[in-house]
Formats: structure tokens, sequence, C-alpha cells
């Protein structure tokens, strides 16, 4: 079975993991409305009846999260940013229905039932987008990167994906100098020349072939 995502399918599934959890976070904020009142009842029929809350709060959760690059892998891949990213969507929504709250009339929108999908949702997309990151993190989630070429724009790569891209395994490098066989540059040995490339492909498992070719060292 293929583990590792190309970098559309994990953009997507970000995306539809975050918008089963908002959903979720509306089932929820109406739950909790209803304990608060006691003229209502948690059942089917009120369901139905506030779907429009999912509709809404959905699509601007969702304008949002786009607007603070929520769905940049750069973000994404990264808990701390992705934590304080949702804390602003979170802020952000919270402050626009309340701007629309206290401009509509007198009883037309729910008070605390925002307050209660703020919440839910930050929780929810907070624990998925954290178990994201973890999975992220485990070698059979990981795309096995090959780089052609060990010089300084090799190694330059080397550091730059292990530094801003948690979603790649590097295995190794490929480089045609007889010098650098066997060597280890950048903590990746060098595997063999371009000859063994299509070898070490089938090997190694490799995903992506980096190239990385220059004509200095």
């Amino acid at each position: 079975m293929k583990l590792p995502l190309q970098l559309s399918e994990r953009k997507a599934l970000l995306v539809l993991a975050d918008l089963a959890m908002v959903i979720l976070a509306v089932l929820i904020a109406l739950w909790l409305w209803t304990l608060r009142d006691p003229r209502l009842r948690f059942t089917l029929e009120f369901i139905l009846s506030q779907s429009r809350w999912f509709i809404i709060l959905t699509a601007l959760w969702l304008l949002v999260a786009l607007l603070n690059n929520f769905y940049d892998l750069q973000v994404a891949d990264y808990l701390r940013l992705s934590g304080a990213a949702l804390a602003r969507i979170t802020a952000l929504v919270l402050l626009i229905y309340l701007g629309i709250y206290f401009a509509a009339p007198r009883q037309a929108l729910p008070r605390l039932f925002i307050l209660y999908f703020g919440v839910a949702s930050f929780l929810l997309v907070g624990l998925w987008r954290a178990s994201y990151v973890f999975l992220l993190s485990r070698a059979a989630f990981q795309r096995r990167a090959l780089i052609v070429g060990a010089g300084w724009a090799g190694r330059t790569i080397a550091r730059t994906i292990r530094e801003l891209s948690p979603g790649y395994h590097l295995v190794g490098f490929v480089d045609d100098d007889p010098a650098k066989q066997g060597q280890v540059i950048e903590g990746l040995p060098v595997l063999g020349t371009r000859r063994d490339l299509v070898n070490l492909v089938r090997e190694k498992g490799v995903a992506e072939i980096i190239l990385a070719i220059t004509h200095d060292v």
C-alpha cells in the first residue's frame, strides 16, 4: 500500500478533514445550545431546522482559513505555525459573527451558540492538525527522495528540505564524482553514480528524484 501522498493529495486531505471537524463542531454547538435552553430538544428535527448553520459557518470558516494560508504546507507541516493560524481563524470567525450579531435585529441570531462553535472547532481542528503533524513525521508517511548531485547545490537542498519539509525522507545522494563515492555528506550517504539511479530508486523505494547538478564541487 502506497502511504506517502502527493502534495495536492495532502492539501485535499487537509481541507476535507478540516471541514469534517468544522461540521462536527457545528453539531456539538447545537447540542450545547439545547442543553442551555430547556425549550429545545436535540432531535433530528431540530438539527434539520438549524441546517443553515452547517453551510454558513463551514463556508465562513473555510474562507477565513484560506485567507490565513492554512493550507500552505509550510504552515500545515509545523504544529506551532498551524496552531497560531488556527487561533487567528477562530478569532476572526468569532469577530465576524459578533459584528453581524450586533448589527442584526435583537434576538435574530443566537448568542452563545457561536462561542460553543468557536471552542469546539478550535479543539477539534487542533487535535486533527496535531495528529497530522505527528503522522507526517513517521517514516511510513514520508515521501522518500534521492538527490542527484552532492555539490554545493545538493548540500543546500538537503539542508533546506530537512529544515522546511518534514514530509520528506532523504535517502542519500547520487553523484558521478569518484572522490565522493562512499562519503557521507550532510548526514546522507553518496549511494552511487547516475548509472545506479534506476536500481537505487527500486531498492530504496524512492518516490522523488531531486536534480541538483552543477559544474562546481
